[in-house]
Order: C-alpha cells, then structure tokens, then sequence
C-alpha cells in the first residue's frame, strides 16, 4: 500500500497535480483517480488489495452434484467398502450424467467437508514450487568439481550461481587450495547500493523545538531541519526512495529534499523552507 498511499496523499493533502504525479511515478491517471475514489469511499482501508476471486464459475460443480458424492461416500462408508475419490468416480458415472466430475474435483469436495485428510507426500511433482531467492546476490549456490588436467595435475573447480537469476557468476579453478581461500582470494560481487524498486511511505509527525523532523532511512535515524519558525507543526512527511517532502495540515511545502546517506543530519544547505525564500525575495525588493 505504499505507493497507493504516497500518490493519493500527494494530492489530497499537498494539492499536487494528479497529471504530475502520474507521470512522476509511472502510473496512470485513470488509477490514481481510482484510488482516491476508494480513499473518499472507504478510507484508507480501501486501498488494501482486494480478492481477485471471480465473483461467479461457470464450470463449478452444482450443489446437487455436491449432495450426491456427500451421499455417496456415506453410502459406501456404512457398506464397509473403500469411500475414497477413485472409488466414488466410479459408481458416481452412473447416477450422474452426462458429465460426472474428475477423480480431483470429488477429492476437493471431500477435502472442503473435512472428509479427508490431504496428504502432502502423495501430491504430484507438477505442484512444487521452484525456489527462486527474491534478489539478485542475496544467495548463490556453489558446487565444486574435481577435474584432471592434460598434464596430470590435478584441481577443483568451484562454481557460483546466484539463487535468483541462475546467472553463472563466477568460476574458480583451485591449485591445492581449499575453497575458502581461494572464494577470499577472488573479487566478489555485493548487493547494490539501492535496490531496484522504490520504497514509498507517508508518515505524520511535529517538529521538535529545535525545527527539527527525525526519519528513519537505510536503518539509520536521520534529522531534517526545517527551521525553527515552524516548532510544534503537525506536518505528513512523503518519503519515496531518498526524496522526502516535508508539508503542513494544510498542505503547505516546507521542505524538499534528497537525504544523504553519508550524514545523519541533513541541514538545509541553502535551501532554505519556502516561506523564507518568499521573505528573502520580499526583503530584496
């Protein structure tokens, strides 16, 4: 919800153009008018995902269907016959025509009542999940290969692959070392500095007596200056990636700027707040 957040209180809250941040961000018009017809509706719990269940199946089994394989299993059960779904296929090709359900959907019928107790073990292979690290370098794989040369000697060939990509990153051939020692010996490769997509938040808050906001960014509590003129304001703080917009209640800019990750506080740096541009430019004349 943190971008659907961001753009809507961009433009509830600050008054910012609809068409400007659209584009700033990368969304279209029609879905940023969406959203904030769901926040004037709902409130911000509307902006919550929603089930993409359809709301109806045409290919879903009927209820008199349901109540047949039901009275069916209870049926072969008191017998003292096999109730299981291969069994209930069968004598359900006669009563039910001229489509009776696969051996899986009378399997899900049970399993939905209680019936039946699933059985991970027995699922087939087409159900598991490749595993897929979610980032590029957050995990690689090795495997070591020994291997002989022409002349005769003899090495180990250590092999990297990162998890998510399956990109070969790098192979080692080892001259009696052990693996260790040659992975330190080896340039390696390292997360990147800022991760590919932007993290979107919006956050309320007072500056201090000092004119001062504190923000939380690469794990790190960083203080902004606002100025003193402003102590005590309630203000929304808009954070995307490492810009950050500091506005009032009422939707006026104080501040504007893009943190340095090298400091913990960020001074204005002759960026002064806007009321006090106004107030330079005012003096001036």
């Amino acid at each position: 919800m943190g971008l659907e957040r961001y753009v809507v209180d961009a433009v509830l809250i600050e008054k910012r153009s609809p068409t400007g941040i659209a584009r700033a961000h990368g969304i279209s018009r029609s879905w940023l008018y969406a959203l904030i017809a769901r926040v004037k509706g709902g409130g911000y719990q509307a902006l919550e995902p929603h089930s993409r269940r359809p709301r109806s199946c045409p290919r879903e089994v009927g209820e008199p269907v349901v109540a047949t394989v039901l009275q069916l299993r209870q049926e072969l059960v008191a017998a003292g016959h096999d109730a299981g779904p291969q069994t209930i296929a069968h004598h359900l090709a006669g009563r039910v025509t001229p489509s009776p359900p696969s051996r899986t959907t009378i399997w899900r019928i049970l399993r939905r009542r209680g019936l039946i107790t699933p059985q991970p073990h027995k699922r087939p292979r087409s159900s598991f999940v490749r595993f897929e690290a979610s980032l590029p370098n957050e995990r690689w794989q090795a495997d070591a290969t020994d291997w002989h040369l022409a002349e005769g000697a003899k090495v180990e060939i250590l092999n990297f692959v990162d998890d998510h990509s399956r990109l070969f990153v790098a192979s080692v051939a080892l001259d009696g070392r052990t693996p260790v020692q040659a992975f330190a010996a080896r340039l390696k490769a390292g997360p990147a500095a800022e991760l590919a997509s932007v993290q979107y938040r919006v956050r309320h808050d007072r500056i201090d007596k000092t004119g001062t906001v504190t923000l939380r960014y690469r794990s790190r509590l960083r203080h902004i200056r606002v100025g003193a003129d402003h102590r005590d304001k309630s203000v929304h703080i808009f954070v995307a990636g490492a810009e950050v917009r500091v506005v009032t209640e009422e939707g006026e800019l104080l501040r504007a700027l893009t943190i340095d990750p090298t400091r913990d506080y960020q001074p204005l740096n002759g960026r002064w707040p806007v009321h006090n541009v106004v107030r330079q430019a005012s003096g001036m004349s």
